[in-house]
């Protein structure tokens, strides 16, 4: 069906060009393939068609939404850092148009999924100040609302956001966007793993709006939860998973609730199950665009469990393959952490069992596969956890300059990041190492802790390593 649907935009285009007399038609055409293509998570194909009305048909009514609709791509993708010179030309070359305000509070909400608040609010507050008498005024005020709801759930004040949606309902009562933003209300909950805050947000959306498109992936959303929370608590969740591909077998979400499913099973470890969703994924849905994400996890799921498994000579030949199939993927980097983590509690578990030799070998493969994201310029939100377990596969491996050198990047780089505590402690305990073994004097090596555990009381004291730094500290004296 996706070659289907590439020819049938292909046709579309041939047409377009050859008869431009009826362009407008045209363009309706186009823009509802190029929805198609977006609905269906085809984004780049999707990005095409938008882009082929706003040359074709520049200054229409289609051309200013396909517009938008780019944009919101850049944001969705992460590849907005020309967007505000993009919104900046859009409103210049669309001042006067009446669906202008509208098609930013699409942005806006772009801008919203993506967590950039700041960008929303002030994109949502233009639309206020400029056009005043728009019929999208109520839309940004909601929107505004909407936001600074789901800011507070990030920032994890549940109580506040509960009191500003319950003012939200009250002040947009009957407002026909209403649902929507309820429904990313209940996302961001889940987002935070607010299971049961956002049960409550998808009952509201069902008892208030129940023939609304909402309310149809709110009952999606819920039997998800379900099935989630059981798999989250180590409980069966075969039969729960079942019943929501029974009773949503045609539901155009279907195959991202349970790609989000095999996810969960990927992070409690157990990859069989997460390799039979996937493989289910492939089979049922062969020609949506989240199968091509399922092959992808499939593979690396693969090598997951034959590293978790023992199975290490398999695990490298599944590895080896992993690679000349994906190496180009954009998500081949990321997924080069959660393998390497695997080589690096295996090398601890044969550590533990008294087996150095094997523990070593593990650690040296770890460091092999995490180089492949430690050894880029590029840093993304992944890189910090790949320098912290390289430094630890270091210490494994009795390194512990090298382990330092991990750490203190790690702290140095990325000073906020959940793993800096942990890495200021190692960067203490490594050096005391180095003066147990010798390999550094004593005199040489306590200032250096006492920097290190230092600088861990005082940066990060909720840090749980911290309370060893105090009792060290204690004893060895803080002045230095």
């Amino acid at each position: 069906m996706a070659k289907k649907i590439l020819f049938t935009g292909l046709v579309l285009l041939g047409f377009v060009f050859s008869e431009a007399k009826v362009c407008f038609a045209d363009a309706a055409g186009l823009l509802e393939q190029a929805d198609t293509y977006k609905n269906t998570g085809w984004h780049r194909q999707a990005q095409q068609l938008y882009n082929s009305v706003v040359q074709q048909y520049p200054g229409s009514d289609s051309a200013l939404k396909a517009q938008g609709e780019v944009i919101c791509l850049d944001i969705s993708e992460k590849q907005d850092s020309q967007t505000q010179a993009a919104i900046d030309s859009m409103i210049a070359s669309y001042s006067g148009h009446s669906d202008l305000p509208a098609v930013l509070c699409n942005i806006a909400a772009g801008f919203g999924w993506s967590e950039k608040f700041d960008k929303a609010t002030s994109l949502y507050w233009q639309v206020i100040l400029r056009w005043p008498d728009s019929s999208a005024i109520r839309k940004a005020e909601l929107g505004i609302s909407r936001i600074n709801i789901v800011s507070l759930i990030k920032n994890g004040d549940y109580t506040a956001a509960a009191a500003e949606t319950d003012k939200m309902l009250e002040d947009f009562s009957g407002q026909e966007y209403l649902p929507a933003a309820l429904y990313q209300i209940a996302r961001r909950y889940q987002w935070s793993r607010q299971y049961e805050r956002a049960k409550i947000i998808h009952q509201e959306i069902i008892q208030r709006f129940p023939a609304s498109g909402e309310a149809e992936r709110a009952r999606l959303d819920a039997a998800r939860i379900k099935a989630l929370s059981l798999i989250k608590a180590g409980d069966d969740a075969e039969a729960e998973i079942n019943q929501l591909l029974q009773e949503f077998s045609g539901h155009s979400g279907l195959a991202v609730v349970i790609h989000s499913l095999a996810s969960e099973y990927e992070r409690q470890g157990k990859y069989e199950k997460a390799r039979n969703l996937h493989q289910q994924i492939i089979q049922q849905w062969p020609e949506n665009a989240r199968a091509d994400r399922a092959r992808f996890d499939f593979s690396k799921t693969t090598v997951l469990s034959l590293i978790h498994s023992g199975e290490y000579a398999a695990a490298e030949a599944k590895l080896a393959k992993f690679t000349a199939d994906f190496g180009g993927h954009s998500l081949f980097t990321r997924a080069m952490v959660p393998i390497g983590e695997q080589y690096y509690i295996q090398g601890c578990v044969k550590e533990g069992q008294g087996d150095s030799s094997h523990a070593e070998q593990l650690y040296e493969k770890a460091i092999t596969v995490l180089s492949l994201v430690t050894g880029q310029s590029q840093s993304y939100e992944f890189t910090p956890v790949a320098w912290y377990l390289t430094g630890r596969c270091y210490r494994g491996l009795g390194n512990y300059e090298k382990g330092i050198e991990c750490c203190e990047k790690v702290t140095a780089d990325w000073p906020d990041h959940r793993y800096a505590g942990e890495s200021q402690f190692l960067v203490g305990r490594s050096y005391e190492k180095l003066a147990k073994a010798g390999a550094m004097s004593r005199s040489e090596a306590k200032p250096k802790i006492k920097a290190a555990y230092q600088r861990l009381v005082e940066n990060y004291p909720d840090c749980e390593a911290a309370r060893y730094a105090q009792r060290w500290l204690g004893r060895h004296g803080t002045e230095f």
